[in-house]
């Protein structure tokens, strides 16, 4: 929480509401009082980047599946979902359910990121590209005079 000239800032609360609006600083401050450190994900160079949803699903859905015996699965970080005692089957099974949709979305993103790079090579010639501008820079080089200024 901001502190300014040694008193609270009065529109912000002590949930870290500023406005009526929870912030992001507020709510990292609030974990890692609880629980210590943020998580960091692995940024492992030698490491694959590439995510197979199946191979997740097939981890992730046997304990969804647990889950769904004991009721619906709320979606997680809703108020049905954070009302749930910690170690509730369903909670959980909605933590599990979410990481098996976000897998999903990071396969589809490495998709569309590898469809995006073909368009891009496919939609010029890049080496006469290149050639271009290789000769326009060398043409500066050789008249740094002719190039343009702001007035």
């Amino acid at each position: 929480m901001t502190v300014t000239s040694g008193t609270p800032d009065p529109a912000r609360t002590s949930a870290g509401r500023v406005s009526g609006v929870l912030t992001v600083e507020s709510l990292r401050e609030l974990y890692v009082h609880e629980h210590g450190p943020l998580p960091k994900l692995s940024t492992a160079l030698d490491s694959s980047r590439e995510v197979s949803w199946a191979a997740a699903h097939e981890q992730l859905w046997p304990v969804v599946d647990r889950g769904q015996r004991h009721g619906d699965i709320p979606i997680i970080g809703t108020p049905a979902w954070c009302e749930l005692p910690d170690g509730d089957p369903i909670k959980v099974a909605a933590v599990y359910a979410a990481a098996d949709q976000f897998a999903l979305h990071l396969e589809n993103l490495g998709t569309a990121l590898v469809d995006a790079s073909h368009s891009v090579s496919g939609s010029a010639d890049w080496s006469s590209v290149a050639r271009r501008n290789n000769n326009i820079a060398a043409f500066y080089r050789e008249h740094p005079d002719l190039r343009r200024r702001s007035a």
